[in-house]
């Protein structure tokens, strides 16, 4: 992985590295660091505060594909063991471009296995918290999941221009409630969650939006529906109240209801 440290101020107190303050370029991300590095045997203990304007996701796994090609094509060696805990603070993170701002975090780390404590953090405007886990041995890689999300009279111009990155827009405010959990296959994400989302939005316009028209057009044809939704991509949609209650199963299928 790319790293680069563009500053540095280190001592040294009772077999432990006392990093009074860094800051390090990885992946084209800059971060500053803060706390205590204690090596053990084979490996190092972390106890960091980490913080940053900014980290692309899609960056940092770039860099760690580039870096696992370049293992397996040379030499290999036994890599140093980390664990321990760090604190993150990023006023933006990107996921694939959706913008979590801001990211709080406490991540946990320890032999194969990474735990992610998601503490007051907002995806697109909409309050974020929860935990999601990271195992990978000998037998490939599992993530498991379990977030919530929460929004309170909101207004959803903001929300839905950063969920459709600028392709679609609406009026009006929402009120959000959901849970997301799964665990298996890292690959097989979609496939694994269970959860429910109740959304309302209130007074307001959707225009043109291809990702709902493609839902409304779904509930249409099933049986949850009575009634009729207008087409999305020949008029915009205006409501007095808007409210969908989804369940997400782990086949796959969306239950769900609106009205």
């Amino acid at each position: 992985m790319q790293l680069r440290i563009d500053a540095l101020d280190i001592s040294a107190d009772r077999g432990s590295i006392v990093v009074n303050s860094a800051r390090l370029s990885l992946a084209g991300n800059s971060v500053s660091l803060k706390g205590n590095i204690t090596a053990k045997t084979g490996g190092l203990v972390l106890d960091l505060d980490a913080s940053s304007d900014r980290i692309e996701w899609d960056a940092l796994v770039k860099a760690k594909a580039e870096r696992l090609k370049e293992q397996q094509s040379g030499k290999k060696k036994k890599p140093l063991t980390v664990q321990g805990v760090v604190r993150l603070k990023t006023e933006l993170f990107d996921y694939q471009g959706f913008q979590i701002a801001p990211f709080n975090a406490d991540i946990v780390i320890s032999a194969n296995k990474t735990d992610i404590k998601i503490g007051k953090s907002r995806m697109c405007g909409v309050g974020l918290t929860g935990d999601i886990n990271l195992l990978s041995d000998d037998a490939g890689s599992e993530i498991g999941l379990d977030v919530r999300f929460n929004a309170t009279d909101q207004e959803f111009k903001q929300t839905i221009l950063c969920i459709s990155k600028g392709k679609s827009d609406a009026s009006g405010q929402f009120t959000l409630k959901g849970n997301l959990k799964g665990r298996g296959k890292a690959e097989n994400l979609k496939k694994i969650l269970d959860g429910k989302i109740e959304f309302i939005a209130r007074k307001g316009n959707i225009y043109r939006y291809k990702t709902l028209d493609t839902v409304l057009d779904f509930i249409n044809k099933g049986e949850v529906l009575s009634g009729q939704m207008p087409g999305l991509d020949k008029s915009e949609l205006s409501y007095e109240l808007f409210k969908v209650t989804a369940s997400v199963a782990r086949d796959t299928r969306c239950r769900g209801s609106h009205s």
